[in-house]
């Protein structure tokens, strides 16, 4: 089953090499090679790629697939405590 892993294609479709299978990490936990900068979260027991940090408030990690949704959030969040303010002080 391993030799099917390494001889199948990435998830990006391109073709993996004996060179390119040495800069892969593999994570004991998920017992799967990681993309680059990629990393495990202990709270979500899973591999993110582009790992940023686990969100309490939203209950996920924040990674390259929401990220945009985080900034949202973020955005959203300033918004609303800056009305909050502006309409407290009048």
């Amino acid at each position: 089953m391993l030799y099917l892993v390494l001889q199948g294609k990435a998830a990006s479709g391109a073709q993996f090499t004996g060179l390119a299978l040495s800069s892969l990490k593999f994570c004991e936990t998920c017992l799967i090679f990681r993309p680059a900068k990629s990393a495990h979260c202990n709270l979500c027991n899973n591999c993110v790629t582009e790992f940023d940090h686990h969100c309490v408030w939203l209950g996920t990690c924040i990674g390259k697939r929401n990220y945009p949704v985080f900034i949202v959030f973020v955005a959203t969040l300033s918004a609303m405590i800056l009305f909050v303010i502006t309409t407290s002080i009048l």
